[in-house]
């Protein structure tokens, strides 16, 4: 017999996953609970035991998307060494690669989150400050003069993220790292 709180947990990945999907082909206030419910192949009952309404899916979306997107990174930064450049490109790497292996859910975090609602920008916001943050420790050693160097970086990978999103062309993001990488040259 499956604990509740791992049934709860699954469903709750399903609900988002379903909820990054309906956003990609219809956007987020079109997106109904029953279009939900039915891409994730479960109830409208049971999407309302686990969620208040369709911004609380989305924003648990978003969540789930940051904590993945965060620990892939510090795991290849970790990963990588101590060497500036490697960290770098390794973090890039892992957040290009994730971009084209979830197309769904990097279209609703980099297209829709900016716009659907306030929180859902304070939840976009907030990671591209962390991904800054990352980047700066993972630029250890680098002159810090210009502390808005890395928001400046992560803020331009997701803008152009977001535009091969929309081209539906995020296969391609791998390609990026060279160009992202020679902006955070030279280390």
């Amino acid at each position: 017999m499956l604990d509740p709180a791992v049934l709860a947990e699954f469903r709750r990945r399903t609900i988002t996953e379903a909820m990054a999907e309906v956003c990609a082909e219809r956007q987020y206030h079109t997106a109904s609970i029953a279009d939900i419910a039915a891409r994730a192949a479960t109830s409208r009952g049971t999407v309302y035991s686990l969620y208040r309404n369709r911004e609380d899916i989305f924003l648990d979306l978003l969540d789930r998307t940051a904590a993945d997107v965060l620990s892939l990174v510090e795991g290849a930064c970790a990963s990588a060494g101590g060497e500036p450049r490697a960290r770098v490109e390794a973090a890039l790497r892992a957040v290009l690669g994730l971009a084209a292996e979830q197309p769904a859910i990097a279209y609703a975090f980099l297209v829709i989150a900016p716009y659907a609602t306030p929180a859902s920008l304070g939840r976009y916001n907030g990671v591209i400050s962390h991904l800054a943050a990352l980047l700066r420790i993972a630029m250890s050693g680098r002159d810090g003069s210009n502390a808005w160097h890395e928001e400046l970086v992560i803020a331009g990978l997701a803008d152009v993220l977001a535009r091969k999103a929309r081209d539906g062309q995020l296969e391609e993001a791998p390609a990026l790292l060279t160009d992202f990488a020679g902006l955070v040259a030279p280390l």
